[in-house]
């Protein structure tokens, strides 16, 4: 009751925009969430330059595009056709599946990690949900830069992709003490811990955070499910005092529209690598 396909007719694109003819859309777990009503569908998409407005210059027909949703907040990915805006476009080689996870996990990770993690070689970084989208993306990034990793995972198909893509460390907390394991085998703490779960993983966490760490919060897995989003709340008992206890200690929060500007920049440098 909640979901209905809207037919529109297809037209030619306005002189400042691009039709683009849509062959892959991503399904993120921010879709699920409320937004004014009613609203259209879908973040991401791959596809097909199909026309282009009279004032475009920088998109031709037949170039394959990533597409993600400017900062009016126009969903509209699930679409089987989408007029688009220059600046909502980045060019990629091909129609490569993969590139989907591009415009949404790899950029929250890649701009999140460098701009708010600031990691380096030296860092060991922990990334909590390891094995789930964005999680493999941060897995990656923070190896790609030479940082010893520490990926959070709850089964043993998920520890055999996160060890094949490097991971230093595999904690399955569904079968080891996650505090305990950290005191033991990091009792200096953890340069960079990279939460996306909140409650109290992100409480537990916090007490493992190195001097000078960095505490980079990316949503918070919970309130998906929780309507007034309570879970998300940072509730650590004392939260001023323990910071200035570890010497200046930074805690970051981003949002990824904030860093519109870096997109192109990190998906040319994830495409070439691959």
């Amino acid at each position: 009751e909640a979901v209905k396909v809207v037919t529109e007719p297809l037209v030619p694109p306005l002189d400042h925009q691009i039709l683009v003819k849509t062959v892959y859309a991503g399904v993120n777990a921010t879709d699920v969430l409320t937004y004014d009503i009613p609203h259209g569908a879908g973040y991401e998409a791959l596809g097909v330059v199909e026309a282009v407005g009279k004032h475009i210059s920088d998109f031709t027909i037949g170039q394959t595009v990533l597409f993600l949703f400017g900062d009016d907040l126009n969903l509209r990915a699930y679409a089987e056709y989408i007029y688009a805006k220059s600046e909502e476009l980045t060019p990629v080689p091909s129609l490569k599946p993969e590139f989907i996870a591009l415009p949404v996990n790899a950029m929250t990770a890649s701009i999140g990690l460098d701009v708010a993690g600031f990691i380096k070689k030296t860092d060991k970084v922990l990334v909590t949900a390891a094995a789930g989208g964005t999680g493999l993306m941060a897995v990656q990034w923070a190896k790609k830069k030479g940082s010893y990793v520490i990926g959070m995972t709850s089964t043993e198909e998920k520890t055999k992709l996160l060890k094949e893509l490097g991971t230093d460390r595999v904690i399955n907390y569904k079968t080891e003490n996650l505090d305990e394991v950290l005191t033991e085998e990091f009792p200096e703490g953890v340069d960079v811990i990279w939460e996306t779960i909140g409650g109290q993983v992100l409480e537990n966490l916090y007490n493992h955070l190195a001097p000078m760490g960095r505490l980079v919060i990316v949503g918070g897995t919970p309130g998906y499910k929780d309507e007034d989003n309570s879970d998300n709340i940072i509730k650590i008992p004392d939260l001023a005092l323990r910071i200035l206890a570890k010497s200046q200690v930074k805690e970051n929060s981003m949002e990824l529209i904030l860093w519109s500007e870096e997109w192109s920049i990190c998906i040319l440098d994830v495409t070439l690598e691959k």
